[in-house]
């Protein structure tokens, strides 16, 4: 029997598991469920119900601790993007940045400037690179 790492958790053991990967993050399926993404109808804001619980919110950061990233994800309601630059020489400019603007018409001033490396989370698939980041 193979203890756990020493000053970690000394009454642990590490049972042998074939199949299952035991440094994997997340699981196969949500840990809370019941997430439901809705707008308010009178503001158009957008805020979030846990049917299982009877929780709502209207704080996306409130909605990530209590595993609502995970849910979402995993349910392909979201997706995660990273941005890597396509051509070569903008992929090795260490300056490269990528505009992010409010509107399909891409005029004014850019929202933000993401970098290379940068991830962002989206709602739903975007359609002809047009998508709603939180």
């Amino acid at each position: 029997q193979a203890m756990a790492e020493p000053g970690v958790s000394p009454q642990a053991t590490l049972l042998p598991v074939t199949g299952y990967d035991p440094f994997r993050l997340y699981y196969d399926v949500p840990v809370w469920g019941g997430w439901r993404e809705l707008r308010d109808p009178l503001t158009e804001r957008r805020y979030w119900s846990n049917v299982n619980s009877m929780l709502m919110t209207w704080s996306l950061v409130e909605l990530l601790r209590l595993n609502g990233l995970e849910e979402f994800l995993l349910l392909g309601g979201w997706q995660l993007f990273t941005v890597v630059p396509e051509k070569m020489e903008e992929y090795e400019d260490p300056y490269f940045h990528l505009p992010v603007w409010p509107t399909p018409e891409l005029v004014g001033d850019p929202l933000v400037e993401l970098k290379a490396g940068d991830v962002v989370a989206s709602i739903n698939m975007p359609k002809k690179g047009i998508c709603e980041i939180l």
